[in-house]
């Protein structure tokens, strides 16, 4: 006993005890001690804990005085937690001398809270909880509920335990709480249910406004537990609290942590408070609440839109969510509406409220419509039905649809008919592959997905009922073509729906729509695919749901598919009845088909369709191919038919008959290494030439309307890679046939109506222009023209870049290596001529004003340019204008000088463009360094420069870094714009690997980040400079674990900056999630910096952390345990460094720290 509490006391693993030696040695050969070098060891914990539960016994026992007790047994970890542990096994035995201690302890003021805090744990895990809260009432309410407070933090981080039912669902079974990187707990203990109940009973004592620091409380039990008193008790506090901030208007703006846990607390006790929940619902739906300003907004749409949050209350109060959402989604018409929208998206148009952002991207888990038919079927089909009738209804009438929509007889059954709406847009609203509001396409999805995932154990009686129930419900075919879907799904189980479906012609053809738009779904989900973790879910839903074999088929291979195959589960009889049924329907359909005098295009259509679909008009064969069975059907198909049918594929063949030509061009352009994928180009450019020349001609008197659109494009693209990759392999009439196109194409922009786009050809043809330039200098004033005037022309191509940017590109990438001063040329006449060139573009608007044109054509503004400039751009294109003809170039626009910066190379060495960046950074730096907020610099300009500069400037010398970095050394503040320069020297870096010129940079910088922190980092943007400075705010990826630019010797940086600027939460955030990914290197030494930190910086405990510090903290101190815990076990340094950041976690309020210290204890 004495050795385990002088091991305990000292800290130390190995302890040398003035002790009988024989009796030591006895121990050791007993397997109780063990001994090294450094001295005795207890070799299992049970036998220290035994031990020192015997001397806490006795001393108890012996004791005069409670502070006397306290005083013997020290403040030593190990001692408390056993203590502790001693304290909860008494009153489990129901010691009456131990319930009076503790409340003795409670009201002594003399005793170290620590000391408490052991008491207060070992009552809240016992059942004597519920005692102490009644017996203490009055202490509770005491100092503004200190007490209280104290037994919040308590059971948060004391009285939980693992949630082993989480991880046994997973199969998991013993749980190493070191080598797992998330696990999660739950609350344990009676304190819990007691403490809540106490809440509820007294909340107008502690009053309703104090109650802020319960929230975590209740929110942590319900998210755990979702129903019983306790719940409903919690849930209730947090409904009065919410309720409280309405009335007294209080704002969530600054916290959204506080709001998103509020409302969970309400919702997951949702079952035990449905009277409550159904009195606000009903006001709301009575006041018609629905904006942003009214009561409980927020609170309905977190249940609209929350996903997993709104669970509990959509299974209590499923009618109200649907009227909810009828509200909330539903916008009443106006006459207006029909005829224009106001806004992005479509939603107007189907009268819908603008919310489009709210179920971006569009998924079946988007709405709580999938939940509501698990919970309501019957309810829920009835609003989707209702919902669907209304908004459709509303779109036919819009301008809109005039164009696509259509109303067509849909067969239901004896003879009737409904008249349903139906266009690609509807048809296809549940797949998502046009374009419709997301509200109506995750309705829509949703329920698809319900049927689909129910066909394999639904009785066929009872699917069919549901299905039929749609199709006579419905006045949208989008929900006919979900019925379709499910049928294609499960055909064995719905033939009376099939049968139903078949006999409404148009339902064919916008199926096979559908197909062909399947095959390319996948490819669609996947654009913006990871750029928001908060999306994901929803894209992986979209992106499997293409992996369904039903999607590769349409109605028309089902009406085959019942002809000639059945399942074992279908009888002969019943599939002879099967085909009886179809052909007697397709019977029908001949009949009515028009005389083939009268035959329309759409009618020869029809006709293959029926062709194609009757079993009785085929000869099908059977061969074996590589071990498998092929059918080939073989319609009979009448030779005007087939004619047409070969005619039509014949017509899209000749569209397409250069697609392969086109995408060789378009990939090895952008040096895809797919453009192998088409080697009959790669090495034979007369073949490339023979189809460019065909395309040539075939444009002259295309034989259809969409030739123009498919090919066009090519003559560009090929031209370009010819001269830029085979210009030797070209004959001299060859290689001027590619310079004219590639000069047409170039120059489009410069003629009436050009419509500007991604992948037309310009691109690729105005990169090569200085190839041209260079091989053709006779050619010399058309192609600088051409790449100065798109060089102006500063239209957006989309979200892909400025048009101009194809000219910088040109320039920057290949001009500069051709021809040195010609590019020079094109750098000064811009500067020169940009603004006389915006001047023209002001002069042709206002005159267009005049005659109320309010469009202007940029061919207009570049004609006025050419007529009025002739001089001035022949000097640009003779060389002959210098920087000596540039004035005033600091009062130039700012975007004017960012694009005249991006022309400038990278690695200069003319002490003219070095001048000139020297200015425009100046002229940059006194713009971004202030910090008025009504003086900010366009997004995109402030973006453009900041990314050249660093790129620039990584690649130059470290005395010219220096100079070029003076304007932002010499003037570095707190400005956001520290943090973006930052940011962009780190991507730069990423790509450029200029490892000596970075930390250069880096070095430059940082006595200026120092100084920034003296006063802390609360105050502007400092705290994101830090962050940035120290790797924090760049989007690495989870996995990566280490970066080319963090060697070894890089170490000593990071221990500096912890000591000189370790009083800074941001430094802490970031030196924290550095050691968690790119800086792992550094763990061991890490958490020596921070432990010193956190020793050293007092104000760290009790400032406010970056969002996410805990977290990166847990994250390093459960590795560093993992990997170095025996190390730590035995090495009292080390011990002691690792509870200091146990510590100061457990003050932050983290369960893990908690945990992770009673383990090495």
């Amino acid at each position: 006993m004495q050795i385990a509490f002088e091991r305990a006391n000292e800290g130390q693993f190995f302890v040398t005890p003035n002790s009988n030696y024989q009796v030591l040695d006895e121990l050791v050969r007993d397997g109780v001690l063990g001994y090294e070098t450094a001295g005795y060891f207890i070799t299992h914990d049970i036998y220290e804990e035994w031990a020192l539960e015997k001397i806490i016994k006795s001393e108890f026992i012996k004791k005069s005085s409670n502070k006397e007790l306290f005083i013997i047994l020290g403040e030593s970890l190990p001692i408390r937690r056993c203590f502790r542990n001693w304290i909860s096994e008494q009153l489990l035995l129901g010691d009456s001398h131990i319930k009076q201690f503790i409340e003795e302890i409670i009201e002594d003021n003399e005793i170290a809270s620590f000391w408490k805090d052991e008491v207060l744990v070992s009552v809240l895990l016992s059942d004597y909880a519920e005692t102490f809260f009644d017996m203490f009432k009055e202490k509770l309410f005491e100092n503004e509920l200190i007490l209280m407070k104290k037994i919040t933090f308590l059971l948060r981080i004391t009285c939980k335990e693992v949630d082993s039912d989480f991880f046994n669902q997973l199969g998991i079974k013993d749980i190493n709480m070191l080598s797992i990187e998330y696990f999660l707990t739950k609350p344990k203990g009676e304190g819990w249910i007691s403490f809540i109940k106490f809440v509820y009973e007294n909340l107008d004592v502690i009053g309703i406004s104090n109650i802020h620091f319960i929230l975590p409380i209740i929110n942590d039990w319900t998210s755990k537990f979702k129903n019983g008193e306790t719940t409903k008790k919690a849930s209730l506090i947090a409904l009065k609290y919410y309720q409280w901030t309405i009335q007294e208007d209080i704002y969530f703006s600054r916290d959204e942590e506080v709001k998103e846990k509020l409302f969970q607390t309400i919702l997951y006790g949702a079952s035990e408070i449905k009277e409550e929940l159904i009195s606000i619902f009903e006001e709301i739906l009575t006041n018609k609440w629905k904006r942003h300003r009214d009561p409980y907004y927020e609170l309905v749409k977190v249940i609209l839109t929350k996903l997993g949050e709104n669970i509990e209350v959509i299974k209590a109060l499923p009618g109200h969510i649907l009227k909810l959402a009828e509200l909330f989604w539903f916008k009443t018409p106006r006459k207006e509406d029909f005829y224009y929208s106001s806004g992005i998206g479509v939603e107007e148009y189907f009268c819908l409220e603008k919310n489009h952002l709210d179920f971006y991207p569009s998924s079946s888990f988007q709405t709580p419509i999938y939940w509501l038919l698990q919970f309501n079927l019957k309810e829920t089909i009835d609003f989707i039905l209702d919902f669907t009738n209304k908004t459709v209804e509303c779109f036919a009438k819009s301008d809109l649809a005039r164009n696509e929509i259509e109303e067509i007889d849909v067969f239901i059954e004896d003879g009737n008919y409904m008249k349903q709406y139906i266009c690609n847009r509807l048809w296809n609203t549940y797949r998502g592959t046009q374009v419709s509001p997301h509200v109506l396409e995750a309705m829509h999805m949703a329920l698809e997905k319900f049927f689909l995932e129910r066909i394999k154990n639904s009785e066929s009686k009872v699917l069919e009922t549901w299905l039929f129930y749609l199709l006579r419900n419905t006045r949208s075919a989008s929900i006919s073509a979900i019925v379709v879907s499910v049928v294609l799904a499960c055909p064995e189980k719905t033939f009376n729906i099939a049968k139903v479906l078949f006999q409404t012609k148009e339902f064919f053809l916008y199926d096979t729509s559908r197909m062909l738009l399947d095959r390319s779904a996948k490819m669609d989900f996947y654009i913006g695919y990871g750029l928001d973790y908060r999306n994901k879910i929803h894209q992986d839903e979209r992106i499997k749901s293409c992996d369904d074999e039903h999607r590769k088929k349409c109605l028309e291979h089902l009406v085959l598919s019942y002809q000639l195959f059945r399942s074992e589960e279908v009888s002969a009889e019943e599939a002879k009845k099967r085909q009886e049924i179809i052909w007697n329907i397709l019977d029908k359909y001949y009949d009515e088909l028009p005389d083939k005098s009268k035959e329309t295009q759409a009618d020869k259509t029809w006709r293959l369709y029926l062709a194609r679909m009757d079993r009785r008009k085929m000869k099908p064969t059977i061969e074996e191919k590589d071990g498998q069975i092929l059918i080939s059907f073989n319609p009979e198909i009448e030779r005007e038919l087939k004619e047409f049918s070969e005619n039509s594929l014949k017509q899209n063949s000749e569209l397409m008959k250069h697609s392969p030509l086109h995408l060789w061009a378009d990939y090895k352009m952008r040096n895809d290494e797919q453009y192998k994928n088409y080697m009959q180009y790669e090495d034979n450019p007369s073949l490339v030439l023979k189809e460019v020349k065909e395309i040539v001609e075939e444009l002259k008197n295309p034989k259809d309307a969409n030739y123009f659109f498919f090919n066009k494009s090519i003559l560009g693209q090929t031209c370009s890679v010819l001269i830029r990759d085979y210009f030797n392999k070209l004959s001299k009439e060859e290689k001027v046939f590619c310079k004219d196109i590639i000069i047409e194409v170039a120059s489009s922009s410069l003629r009436d109506n050009y419509s500007y786009q991604i992948a037309d050809g310009v691109e690729s043809a105005v990169f090569v222009l200085p190839k041209l330039l260079k091989e053709f200098p006779e050619d010399k004033e058309t192609i600088k023209s051409i790449l100065l005037m798109i060089l102006f022309d500063d239209h957006n191509i989309g979200m892909y870049c400025e048009f101009s940017d194809y000219s910088k590109k040109a320039i920057i990438n290949n001009l500069w290596d051709i021809s040195y001063y010609d590019a020079q040329s094109l750098l000064y006449g811009y500067l020169l001529l940009k603004p006389i060139y915006e001047e023209s573009r002001l002069v042709i608007r206002k005159e267009n004003h005049k005659k109320n044109i309010y469009d202007i054509n940029e061919s207009d503004i570049v004609r006025d340019f050419l007529k009025k400039n002739e001089e001035c751009l022949q000097k640009v294109i003779n060389n002959k204008i210098t920087i000596n003809d540039l004035k005033h170039i600091e009062k130039l626009e700012l975007y004017i000088l960012k694009n005249a910066f991006e022309l400038i190379p990278q690695k200069t060495d003319e002490p003219d463009h070095k001048n000139l960046v020297k200015l425009i950074i100046s002229v940059f730096s006194k713009a971004l360094l202030t910090v008025k907020r009504d003086d900010k610099v366009d997004y995109n300009v402030r973006h453009g420069f900041l990314e050249k500069l660093s790129y620039f400037i990584l690649n130059a010398s470290e005395k010219d870094i220096k100079d070029y970095l003076r304007p932002f050394t010499e003037g570095f503040n707190s400005s956001e714009v520290f943090a973006d320069l930052f940011k962009e020297f780190i991507i730069a870096e990423d790509k450029l690997e200029a490892y000596n010129e970075f930390w250069y940079i880096w070095h430059l910088f940082y006595k200026k980040l120092v100084d920034l922190c003296k006063d802390g980092d609360k105050h502007w943007y400092k705290d994101e400079i830090i962050k940035s400075y120290l790797f924090a705010k760049s989007p690495w990826r989870e996995e990566v674990r280490e970066w080319h630019m963090l060697k070894l010797s890089n170490k000593m940086f990071f221990k500096k900056v912890t000591e000189e600027m370790g009083h800074c939460p941001s430094v802490l955030y970031a030196i924290s999630r550095l050691l968690s990914n790119i800086g792992s290197v550094y763990l061991n030494d890490g958490i020596l910096w921070i432990s010193k930190m956190l020793n050293n910086n007092k104000n760290l405990w009790t400032d406010k952390l970056e969002t996410d510090t805990t977290y990166y903290l847990e994250n390093i101190v459960k590795k560093y345990i993992y990997v170095n815990r025996e190390a730590i076990r035995k090495t009292k340094q080390l011990k002691q460094q690792v509870i200091v950041i146990l510590d100061f976690l457990i003050e932050k309020g983290s369960v893990v720290g908690y945990m992770l210290r009673d383990n090495i204890l």
